[in-house]
């Protein structure tokens, strides 16, 4: 499910107790704020770019082994979506990842999303960015992305 949140402040990711997936994930580069995740294990703001982004880690009972686009799907699940602009396979942290920009509506609002899953170590890892379409998402999505390339697990 996509989460759009609002603000507080942080610089770092430290691991917390509730997350089921153990990882290290620098902070996106730019103005992005940590705030309330909400059922994620983190999110941010950008207040610049009008931009969320939440990573979420589901493991063991909550693992589902599927394909990847399937678990986008499942992470799209509510949005209006129009056809995907780009769709990519890569490597992340040792692991097949797969990646979907698509054009959305939420609560009729028009964005763009970006969402990244892969599969390790009986543990699903989301990686979801919504902003408004065009050089907004354009800017987040460049700072996100280098982000998840960062990402390790433990």
């Amino acid at each position: 499910m996509i989460v759009l949140v609002l603000a507080c402040a942080s610089k770092e990711v430290r691991l917390s107790s509730r997350m089921e997936g153990r990882y290290e994930l620098p902070v996106p580069v730019g103005d992005w704020e940590s705030v309330r995740p909400g059922g994620a294990d983190h999110a941010w703001w950008s207040s610049d770019l009008t931009a969320s982004f939440y990573v979420d880690s589901n493991c063991g009972v909550r693992f589902e082994d599927v394909a990847l686009p399937r678990l986008v799907d499942s992470q799209l699940n509510g949005v209006s979506l129009g056809d995907p602009l780009a769709e990519e396979y890569f490597t992340l942290d040792g692991r097949e990842a797969y990646t979907r920009l698509t054009l959305g509506r939420i609560d009729g609002v028009p964005v763009e999303l970006a969402v990244t899953v892969m599969k390790k170590n009986q543990c699903t890892y989301d990686f979801v960015l919504v902003a408004p379409r065009g050089d907004k998402f354009a800017e987040a999505w460049t700072q996100v992305r280098s982000t998840i390339q960062e990402f390790q697990t433990e």
